[in-house]
């Protein structure tokens, strides 16, 4: 009888050590997947980020080689219509070219502001996404020589542009514009909550023709 009672306590004893092992698993397969959520989360957010940095670079890269060169810089469009007072949303100005003629480089450099998420559906032909844009003209005609959307507008890829404000002061010998906008990832973005990741940038150039 004693015999007996052994072999059942070993027993018991096996069966506990395997629901311990069990639970030990358990824990440690859950904190890896929180981990595996945790290390995707960091990789998208990096991703949104090296993104917003990219347009942000193209914008500047444009705004400063443009302004450097440029003459006659004035505010197009002001933030709040009719206000004169608010910061431009669109500027344009000459931008002298090798022959010291600008007569035929008229360019605007303007923010086209966030539209509905609707058009984040399939079937919406534009991105809902703001964006900012550059566009040359010929004074005697204002067809647009050449227009271009500088930012990723796309709707699955690219940013979408909160708020841009020009900010222009004309000292008499040279004219410095400031720039500051405000991206966040596009407004068809699901994987990001694309109200808590945004970042702003600003810059600064002066223009030097006489």
């Amino acid at each position: 009888m004693n015999k007996l009672n052994v072999t059942k306590s070993k027993k018991a004893y096996t069966f506990i050590e395997l629901l311990l092992t069990i639970g030990i698993v358990a824990i440690a397969l859950g904190s890896l997947g929180g981990v595996l959520v945790t290390i995707v989360k960091v990789n998208q957010k990096a991703k949104v980020m090296a993104e917003l940095n990219r347009n942000a670079d193209r914008v500047f890269n444009t705004f400063e080689e443009d302004i450097r060169k440029s003459r006659n810089i004035n505010c197009k469009e002001h933030q709040i219509p009719g206000d004169s007072s608010s910061p431009c949303i669109t500027i344009d100005y000459f931008v002298q070219d090798s022959d010291n003629d600008a007569s035929n480089d008229h360019v605007e450099l303007g923010y086209v502001k966030s539209g509905d998420k609707s058009d984040c559906s399939s079937d919406a032909i534009t991105s809902p996404n703001g964006y900012i844009y550059y566009r040359n003209y010929n004074v005697t005609n204002p067809t647009p020589l050449d227009s271009e959307i500088i930012t990723n507008n796309d709707k699955s890829t690219g940013v979408d542009v909160k708020n841009v404000e020009f900010s222009i002061n004309d000292t008499g010998n040279s004219t410095s514009v400031s720039l500051n906008m405000l991206l966040s990832p596009t407004l068809c973005n699901n994987t990001v909550n694309s109200d808590k990741i945004s970042k702003s940038f600003s810059d600064f150039v002066i223009s030097r023709i006489d």
